[in-house]
């Protein structure tokens, strides 16, 4: 999984095909994965929320639309909860659970 974000990443700093990247993104939908909407929501620090929100900011004045899969939701719903019945436990531990102490 590392290789593979490291390849995105590379992909996406190099952009090798730059003269063909499009302008716009009118009429397309980027999807937010549960930790871009935790970070979002600011439970990971006011760095990554600021992160999150500027990608967020980006996308749409590219006239891209923002969304989120209802299974990303539910997943976020299942780590709030769990952080959340954690927060007092001595063996809680995470980056929500790191940041609300």
């Amino acid at each position: 999984m590392i290789l593979v974000q490291g390849h995105m990443l590379a992909n996406a700093l190099l952009c090798p095909d730059l003269q063909n990247a499009p302008k716009t993104y009118k009429g397309v939908t980027f999807y937010l994965d549960t930790p871009l909407l935790v970070q979002r929501l600011g439970l990971e620090g006011e760095p990554k929320k600021r992160a999150a929100q500027e990608l967020i900011e980006l996308v749409k004045n590219l006239g891209g639309v923002v969304a989120a899969f209802s299974h990303s939701c539910e997943e976020l719903s299942y780590v709030l909860r769990s952080a959340a019945d954690h927060i007092e436990s001595r063996n809680g531990r995470g980056a929500i659970i790191f940041e609300a102490r």
